[in-house]
């Protein structure tokens, strides 16, 4: 883009800024281009003769004022009085570059290839070091379900613990593993099972030999009556090929579980002594086998035949009482 020169018509002075009159005469100023010197009006963005644009106003030293002859009339400025220097030629003695081939950058550094002319290859983009944001919005998504998946698991935890710690349920589970294990004839897990009372009146080798050995099986395990501190629960027992029956099974509430008052090698004890006419030691045993289970009407039963036998009639009335007011809650 060639630049213009704004000059004074009438005096020839040059102006800084494209102003229509001239500053020191009052003369019209013109914008002279700068490459053919045709003198435009300062509004003009092009040159009205050759096309360039001469927006840029260069900065032209004004020429000074000729010496006018006295009385001869002011002269224009001619077109000519913007001067252009022109491109030097090249010297003879100089041979042009070759064509699509430029000198060499004396600053460059020499390229690995050993190749001066080589162009080098533009740096690779940048890759953008800003962080996606998607890791970081993945990472808080999963922490959340974490959060919340720890928070359901909690809660399914409290749930079942607090329906295991119903009486009912935990009696219910009591049972039925004391059911499996004797099934099962693994008779070191049912003795287990047994209440301090029902463990101190028969040790593990009488409750093993007071079993049978058919096989039997169980269902349908419900308990029939709850209490506080005991448990009656009922279930369908089926002796080998014989026909099913519903039998009974007690459990009493010891040190925050449940427990079984097995007694019944103890009354077996008591059928014995009576049989043998020894009823003192029939009343003792008695009197032990309704200590470990106070609720079972066997025991009071024999509590009242040893009180028959020892001609006690109020004992008798007594015991008798709370066997039949027994068998009719049981």
């Amino acid at each position: 883009m060639q630049s213009a020169a704004i000059l004074c018509t009438k005096c020839g002075a040059a102006s800084g800024e494209a102003a229509p009159q001239c500053a020191k005469c009052g003369g019209k100023n013109a914008r002279v281009c700068g490459g053919c010197g045709f003198q435009n009006s300062i509004a003009k963005n092009y040159c009205d003769k050759c096309g360039n644009p001469i927006t840029e106003i260069g900065l032209v030293v004004a020429p000074p004022p000729p010496t006018a002859v006295p009385g001869s009339a002011p002269s224009v400025i001619p077109a000519t009085a913007v001067r252009h220097n022109a491109p030097k030629s090249a010297e003879p003695a100089s041979p042009l570059p070759a064509a699509g081939r430029i000198g060499p950058n004396p600053f460059a550094s020499t390229p690995i290839s050993g190749d001066p002319w080589a162009s080098t290859p533009a740096p690779a983009p940048r890759a953008d070091d800003k962080p996606s944001r998607w890791p970081a919005i993945a990472k808080r998504s999963l922490n959340v379900a974490a959060g919340t998946l720890g928070l359901i698991v909690s809660l399914i935890g409290i749930w079942r613990w607090s329906e295991n710690r119903k009486p009912d349920v935990a009696v219910s589970r009591a049972a039925t593993r004391y059911l499996d294990a004797l099934r099962a004839r693994d008779f070191d897990f049912a003795y287990a099972q047994f209440s301090a009372l029902a463990k101190a009146q028969c040790t593990r080798d009488e409750f093993v030999s007071s079993r049978g050995t058919a096989p039997w099986n169980w269902s349908g395990l419900r308990v029939e009556r709850l209490e506080p501190d005991a448990a009656l629960l009922a279930y369908e027992l089926k002796p080998g090929e014989a026909a099913p029956r519903t039998d009974y099974v007690l459990f009493v509430k010891e040190n925050g579980g449940w427990a079984r008052p097995y007694n019944w090698v103890v009354m077996q004890k008591v059928e014995d002594a009576f049989i043998k006419g020894d009823i003192d030691r029939g009343l003792v045993l008695a009197s032990a086998a309704a200590a470990v289970n106070p609720r079972d009407p066997m025991a009071r039963a024999y509590l009242c035949e040893a009180a028959y036998y020892r001609k006690q009639p109020q004992e008798v009335e007594k015991h008798c009482r709370i066997a039949v007011d027994l068998v009719r809650v049981l």
